[in-house]
């Protein structure tokens, strides 16, 4: 089994710090243990530095799974009310341009009509997408 250089955590603090000395720097020079050491902590270093992103709490993971799969579901289900509300919507507005069409012989009627028509679609309106 082999051993450890006694200069081996001299050797990472150095590199760490670095605060070479120049004993440390001729033991490097001799000593292939520590030049390993002191090459493989350099890489470590370098991929920490670049690693992308740090990994998450597996709690925090799981939670927003858990978060996201009951708004896909509260989606899903509301997805039939929002199609019905907006097919009431396209109904009034049909409607409303039809009575537009058929009240357009007496004008005072149909300029009420109109007022009256439009406050109802506005309000159908409003409500089919004030509701998501």
């Amino acid at each position: 089994m082999k051993t450890m250089c006694s200069h081996e955590q001299d050797v990472l603090a150095a590199q760490r710090n670095d605060a070479w000395t120049e004993e440390l720097r001729e033991h490097l020079a001799e000593c292939g243990d520590c030049a390993e050491t002191l090459m493989v902590a350099g890489f470590l270093q370098e991929a920490a530095a670049t690693a992308e992103a740090p990994v998450q709490e597996p709690g925090l993971v799981w939670w927003k799974m858990q978060l996201r799969a009951r708004r896909d579901d509260a989606a899903r289900a509301a997805r039939p009310v929002v199609v019905a509300e907006r097919a009431a919507m396209a109904v009034v507005g049909l409607g409303l341009l039809g009575g537009i069409a058929w009240m357009s012989a007496e004008a005072a009627v149909a300029a009420i009509g109109l007022v009256v028509l439009s406050a109802m679609a506005g309000s159908v309106v409003w409500f089919a997408w004030s509701r998501h």
